[in-house]
């Protein structure tokens, strides 16, 4: 029987990634969470096909009932992920990982806002490449972040 429930499980895993595999970007919905307000929903998507890579906290992932299903599908997709000490989870092939990584690294010395923003314009546009966001949506990110941060913001962080 529980084995009946397992494939019961990954049967309807299956359909959430299904939900996702159509999905495209918009200005107001540009990743899957700010739909359905759930950031595993992003990663669910990378699996999808319809983003090509990810990031979430742990502690959020941790509460999905799909996590084991999700690392095992990661794996088995020959994707991979990796942790950051501030509980950031970022999936992907290894190569976007990686090269979302180093921008993660780059995060510790990057000149902020009194916010916590990153104020730094090469950061904001490479990572929302690289989370499959659209480039003219990324422009109008990093125009908005100009006109509220105006001579605060930098062209590149240090590396």
């Amino acid at each position: 029987m529980s084995f009946k429930l397992f494939l019961e499980s990954e049967e309807e895993f299956d359909q959430r990634i299904d939900s996702w595999r159509n999905f495209r970007p918009t200005m107001h919905a540009i990743s899957p969470s700010m739909i359905t307000k759930n950031a595993v929903d992003d990663v669910i998507s990378v699996l999808a096909g319809s983003k090509p890579a990810a990031t979430v906290h742990i502690s959020i992932l941790n509460n999905d009932p799909d996590k084991d299903l999700i690392y095992d599908r990661i794996r088995k997709i020959g994707y991979t992920k990796q942790q950051f000490p501030d509980g950031i989870v970022v999936f992907g092939p290894r190569d976007l990982v990686h090269n979302i990584s180093d921008e993660m690294k780059l995060r510790n010395t990057a000149k902020r806002a009194n916010d916590g923003t990153i104020l730094n314009i090469g950061y904001h546009t490479r990572m929302g490449k690289y989370l499959g966001y659209p480039e003219d949506i990324v422009d109008s990110f990093v125009q908005r972040l100009q006109q509220k941060y105006h001579d605060e913001f930098s062209l590149d962080l240090p590396g």
